[in-house]
């Protein structure tokens, strides 16, 4: 009895293992093709052709192709929120318990994605086994995945990671109201956003070709400089310390939703 109950066990052990590396394989599979494809533009069958295994896998362990589609994006952004983490304790430890500069926390929270989606977008530029129909294919299929990305960043946040970054930038920057370190965090996810889909029609706008060589190291050095001196803006001079605009400010009627709108002025 206790050898057949042990090797029960050990059966159902061996199929759980199994069950993973197969959900593990058709997730890599995916990923890679996603990255030189497009989640669109690829097909199951591909996906399973790559994986080695049948689409009753697929749907077994996520359901659809959209669960899959989901389960790759939110298995970038652990990746992503893991290298940052890293990056901020390496900082901190580094920095023995005293406030990091503004242009490292922009670094280490911005330069995991860039690194990411531009070396993305580079080997699917460079790519030679992904016939496509023409360069816009490659465009639109890279810009919708990025698009994709940076908006999981936006309305999926990390509570974990938003919390250790607040902190990080609250010690850096005291003098600025955490409502506002949210807003430009917002514009600086747009610039990156920007820059992160705009490369391949940029490219295309000025008749370059898609297999030049690109410097991804460059590129996030100047966005990254660029990031950091919007975080360091200095605030308008009618804002209290929360952020607030202070009861002479003369942009009374201006929409309170939108900091530093001025109203223009006639006549």
């Amino acid at each position: 009895m206790c050898n057949q109950a042990f090797a029960e066990l050990q059966g159902v052990g061996m199929q759980g293992s199994r069950s993973a590396y197969t959900r593990t394989r058709i997730l890599e599979a995916a990923g890679r093709l996603f990255a030189k494809k497009g989640h669109d533009n690829t097909s199951l069958r591909e996906i399973t052709a790559e994986a080695q295994v049948n689409v009753s896998s697929v749907h077994y362990h996520f359901g659809s192709k959209e669960g899959l589609i989901l389960a790759v994006r939110q298995q970038q952004l652990n990746r992503l929120n893991r290298e940052r983490l890293i990056l901020l304790d390496q900082l901190e430890t580094s920095a023995n318990g005293a406030a990091l500069e503004a242009a490292q926390i922009v670094e280490a929270y911005f330069l995991p994605l860039l690194q990411h989606v531009l070396s993305t977008n580079r080997a699917t530029a460079v790519a030679s086994d992904t016939p496509v129909s023409s360069p816009t294919d490659a465009v639109a299929a890279s810009s919708s995945d990025t698009c994709d990305l940076v908006r999981s960043l936006v309305t999926h946040l990390d509570a974990h990671v938003i919390a250790r970054f607040g902190e990080a930038v609250r010690k850096a920057l005291p003098h600025i109201p955490e409502s506002e370190v949210l807003w430009r965090f917002q514009f600086m996810l747009g610039a990156v956003h920007y820059v992160v889909t705009g490369l391949d029609g940029l490219r295309l706008a000025l008749h370059r070709s898609h297999s030049e060589p690109f410097d991804v190291d460059q590129l996030c050095t100047r966005l990254l400089v660029f990031l950091t001196a919007g975080l360091l803006a200095p605030m308008p001079k009618e804002w209290d310390a929360r952020g607030i605009r202070t009861a002479n400010d003369d942009t009374s009627s201006a929409d309170p939703s939108l900091p530093g709108l001025r109203p223009q002025q006639t006549g």
